[in-house]
């Protein structure tokens, strides 16, 4: 996937044809989707893809885009702000979960 200058919707809409179809949540220390009571720990997420994105007119409107899959193979995204406006706990346990390279293969 060639995600340079796209807008984040559109990443997030070309990983959803890649299987990418749930929307994480960060709750009490866990990824979570809406309709779930549990959640996975750092340990059993692995971060599969980043993508940064800067607002246009706003520096300060920045945002991460990670593609994730569970330990039970669920796949789906979550995005979190950096700069000022970063959520710090979704950063610390993000930096706790297993990740592979980001690879050019898209």
């Amino acid at each position: 996937m060639n995600d340079k200058m796209k807008p984040l919707s559109e990443v997030v809409e070309e990983l959803q044809k890649r299987g990418y179809t749930e929307n994480f949540i960060f709750v009490d220390n866990t990824l979570r989707t809406e309709d779930e009571d549990g959640g996975y720990k750092p340990g059993e997420i692995t971060i599969e893809r980043e993508y940064r994105f800067e607002g246009m007119s706003d520096p300060e409107d920045s945002s991460i885009l990670y593609a994730v899959t569970t330990r039970d193979d669920k796949q789906g995204v979550i995005v979190n702000s950096y700069g000022p406006d970063a959520n710090l706990e979704l950063n610390e346990f993000l930096k706790n979960c297993n990740q592979t390279k980001n690879g050019d293969d898209d």
